[in-house]
């Protein structure tokens, strides 16, 4: 018996804690800031991590992912990218090396908000998802073994 509460209250305890504090990947005042970067792709090898907010691309500025996008469209290689690094968020600025046939510039930016449609991701233990039953009759997610995945469109 303890063992599924404890389970679900590790849980709950872990989710209060991650939504009590600020939010780590807000969308940047200026420029776009980075969730991941794909390893061994020409944004890793210019050194831009996790939380870095590109600020420019070969003198572009960038505003979000449009801006990103129109940027690596010029196809001027290689690129030069200015970018915020780090936590001390340190200016930086590195030349990226052309992409390679098949691949990607490898930056998935913050989302910004606007987005068509997402997807959330929430995982569920067996006593959590018994209490979910009960108590939501509407859900209209699909269900893929604990994983519950819900694509909604914005509107």
């Amino acid at each position: 018996m303890f063992s599924p509460l404890g389970h679900e209250l590790v849980i709950y305890i872990g989710r209060r804690l991650e939504f009590k504090d600020q939010p780590v990947y807000v969308p940047a005042q200026r420029g776009m800031r980075v969730l991941d970067v794909v390893v061994d792709t020409p944004a890793w090898q210019a050194g831009i991590r996790s939380g870095d907010i590109i600020l420019a691309l070969n003198g572009l500025p960038v505003s979000g992912r449009a801006g990103l996008e129109n940027a690596l469209a010029k196809g001027l290689w290689p690129v030069e990218v200015e970018f915020l690094h780090g936590r001390e968020q340190s200016y930086r600025r590195e030349v990226a090396p052309p992409v390679k046939p098949g691949r990607t510039f490898g930056v998935l930016p913050v989302p910004e908000g606007g987005e068509e449609a997402y997807m959330e991701l929430g995982v569920a233990g067996p006593l959590g998802r018994w209490w979910r039953k009960l108590t939501d009759t509407t859900h209209r997610g699909k269900r893929l073994r604990n994983t519950e995945v819900r694509i909604q469109k914005s509107e």
